[in-house]
């Protein structure tokens, strides 16, 4: 909110200031498009780190179980080989 709240009133007075009324719109969504991407992928780090720490904890072991690669009912238990 607040990288948008900044930005905002600098890139309106940009527009204003150095481009034709007509480029306003592209201009315009070619900025919103660029603070949403980064706006999610912090978002997303934040949010990866935040379960990778509730995953692993701070040993980065895992903690609830020896598996390596996710909990065992995350899977389908495994069953014998199709035939060929």
């Amino acid at each position: 909110m607040r990288v948008s709240w900044i930005t905002s009133p600098v890139c309106l007075a940009f527009a204003q200031k150095f481009l034709p009324e007509n480029t306003w719109v592209p201009f315009f969504n070619l900025v919103s498009f660029v603070i949403g991407t980064y706006i999610n992928t912090v978002t997303k780090k934040k949010r990866l780190a935040a379960l990778r720490k509730k995953h692993f904890g701070d040993g980065g072991r895992p903690t609830g179980g020896s598996t390596i690669g996710g909990r065992p009912e995350d899977y389908p238990p495994l069953g014998p080989n199709p035939p060929y």
